[in-house]
Formats: C-alpha cells, structure tokens, sequence
C-alpha cells in the first residue's frame, strides 16, 4: 500500500533572506491536498536553514509531530527537540534522545562512477586530500604529510563558493583527479560530525578515512562499513598518518580496490541520491 503525502508549500515558513531552499516531493508516495488524509506531512525545504522554534509555525505541526518529515543535509547537528522524523547528513549519538525520530542519512554527492579505475600505471598516492580548512583536518593533514606519496592541500574557500568558475572547476578537478590516483581517501569531519567526502570516495569506489566521533553512518545494519573504509578516532587524528601507514603495509592494492568495489555496491544500493524517493518511503513506512 502506498503512503499518501502532503507537502506545505516552500514559503510556509518565511525566511528573512526571502529564499526557500526547496526539496523537491520526490518521494515515492500519492500526494494529496488534504492533510487530515495524509499518512505524513513533508516540509520541503532543508531543515539546516531553520531554528528548531520555527518548525511550531506549520500550520499542521501541534499533534501531528511524529507525522511530520524533514530533511537536513547541513553540516550542523543542531538538535531540535522534536519527535519527527528527520533525514539527517549530520548525525550525532546525542541526537538519538533529543530528535528520537531521525534517520542517519548520507550526502547528495555525485557518481563518480567514470573514476573507479586508477590511472594508467596505478595508484600515485598513498592518501588523497583537497579540501577546506579547519583545525580537525589541519591536524589530520599534519599528521599524513609525513606519510610517503600522500597528496594533501588545504584550501581557506571551498571551491563551490568561488566566484571565478573556471577556478572553482578547476580545483574541482585536482581534487576529482587526486582521489582517483590515491589508495585511500581522507575524510575528517567537517563543521558537522560528517564528512562529504566519505561518501564521494564510496561512489568513486575509494576507501574513505572517516575521523568522527560519535558520527552514526546510514544503514549501518546493512552495509558493514568494516569493509569498505577506515575509522580512526579524532583524538588521534595528529598521528593518523601511522595509522594509515600500518592499515597500507597490511593491505595489497588488490584488496584496496576489492574493499572499494564493495564500497561502490553499497552506494549504489542505499545511498545513491536518485534512490531516495524510494528509501525514503521505505524508511517513512517503518516509523508511522
């Protein structure tokens, strides 16, 4: 039986900046008009935008708050209090009894499918990162620079943001570039307990270094992360590079590129963003 969805309209929660950063009402369900009738109510927009007293201002929020779905793919793990369900990106432990209706949800990356082989003459690099800056991944890339072949570049911008195009694509490539010719990928959290590039790394069929605490991954239940990446607790992250020295030295290429097959099925099957519509009902389902 398919679930019926009402979705508010983008602008029922005015922002000062006058933008509604919309999600589309993708999900795999009957949309009606009628939200006594709808099995859960989808506010559009990303929750990362909002403060956790602006969600009381839907209109069909009071007593209908377990029946309410939002998405938040902001590096933020903010916690709002409240018992909907939230498709989260930014996840912490903590949130599991403050937001006890979320769900750990992965980051809408691209597929990278094209740059699964290595380039010609294999791997280049023992660890790849170009990113921006922050003091966790200053001192995780402090700790790989001593590390032989790795290529690490810490940017003060992110190359989404600059106002140069050719620019921004080009550092775009390097790093694109960079990951493709690396044996692993590092993968420091960023503002939140996440990091994007975890999951640009599984869909490139890398093997991504996740240094997060208390950071709960998406499907964990069917996807053994064990396999397909590495996890190094943030209190080492300044000694990471002898971490991931001792993980190369006890792991052929073979291997390496075997954990990263797996890594790329597993993206593929639940956290591919074209899947969603789909996983999300499936995930809505099971809580209403």
């Amino acid at each position: 039986m398919r679930l019926k969805g009402y979705c508010y309209r983008p602008d029922v929660i005015p922002l000062k900046t006058g933008n509604f950063p919309s999600w589309p009402p993708s999900m795999d369900s009957d949309w009606i008009t009628n939200p006594g009738e709808a099995d859960f109510l989808l506010f559009p927009c990303d929750l990362g935008f909002y403060q956790p007293d602006d969600v009381q201002r839907l209109p069909y929020f009071e007593g209908k708050e377990k029946k309410h779905v939002f998405i938040c793919t902001h590096d933020t793990d903010r916690p709002y209090g409240i018992p909907s369900i939230i498709f989260r990106c930014s996840t912490h432990k903590k949130q599991i009894t403050s937001d006890p209706g979320m769900i750990p949800w992965p980051y809408p990356v691209d597929d990278l499918k094209d740059r699964m082989e290595p380039p010609p003459g294999g791997f280049k690099y023992s660890v790849s990162f170009h990113g921006l800056h922050s003091r966790l991944r200053n001192l995780s890339a402090d700790g790989c620079r001593n590390l032989a072949n790795s290529d690490i570049k810490l940017h003060k911008d992110f190359y989404g943001f600059i106002k140069d195009p050719e620019e921004g694509l080009s550092r775009r490539l390097a790093f694109l570039d960079s990951m493709q010719a690396a044996r692993l990928a590092l993968a420091p959290r960023g503002g939140g307990t996440s990091s994007y590039r975890f999951y640009e790394a599984m869909s490139m069929g890398r093997v991504p270094v996740l240094i997060a605490d208390d950071h709960i991954l998406p499907f964990e239940e069917e996807i053994n992360y064990t396999l397909c990446s590495l996890r190094i607790p943030q209190k080492f992250a300044s000694s990471c590079g002898k971490i991931i020295e001792d993980y190369l030295l006890n792991t052929t290429d073979g291997e390496i590129l075997e954990r990263g097959r797996y890594g790329r099925l597993a993206w593929e099957k639940y956290l591919d963003s074209r899947k969603w519509p789909v996983l999300m009902a499936q995930e809505i389902a099971k809580r209403i």
